[in-house]
């Protein structure tokens, strides 16, 4: 059984440009009509929020681009840059953030457009967690009985063969 993905809490405030509040505006920028609206006029320019990241871990974006007449859109978690978006839709990704501060939606290439609804949450899939507080044992590739670290999955090799995933209580 492969747990079903889960996601954390909302990261971004006003994501959904309610106010003209808890965003950093480039020239180009500005709120209102409950979005975000890019005018074109620099070729590149970001709106931004500062939001706190765990390294190795993974974030699930989402934004909407509408009334798009040129240009696109590229997400940032950080210092790492998600794909540019260049039509009018709801665009979701996820990003494993390395370094750098905050969310950042830049406009590329002199978009024209609004942006609205940006949700950036901690996201995590995996087909398994291991969580085990000491060292273990198992019996390697080799027929040799192998010390595991804390927190490390137990591949087992005893009878030859396929291994398998050592599980206890």
């Amino acid at each position: 059984v492969i747990p079903v993905p889960t996601e954390g809490a909302e990261l971004v405030t006003n994501g959904d440009f309610a106010t003209d509040t808890d965003w950093t505006k480039e020239t180009g920028w500005t709120i209102s009509g409950d979005t975000a609206n890019y005018d074109g006029v620099v070729a590149i320019g970001s709106i931004s929020q500062n939001v706190t990241f765990t390294v190795g871990k993974r974030y699930k974006y989402t934004f909407t681009i509408s009334n798009s007449t040129q240009g696109g859109v590229r997400v940032f978690v950080g210092n790492t840059a998600g794909i540019i978006h260049s039509s009018d839709g709801t665009y979701t990704g996820s990003i494993v953030y390395s370094s750098g501060a905050g969310i950042v939606l830049q406009a590329r290439d002199s978009f024209i457009g609004s942006i609205d609804n940006v949700s950036v949450k901690e996201y995590t899939a995996a087909d398994m967690n291991v969580t085990r507080a000491t060292a273990a044992t198992r019996v390697d590739e080799n027929g040799l009985i192998e010390d595991v670290l804390a927190n490390v999955p137990r591949i087992d090799y005893t009878g030859g063969g396929c291994p398998h995933i050592l599980a206890e209580p």
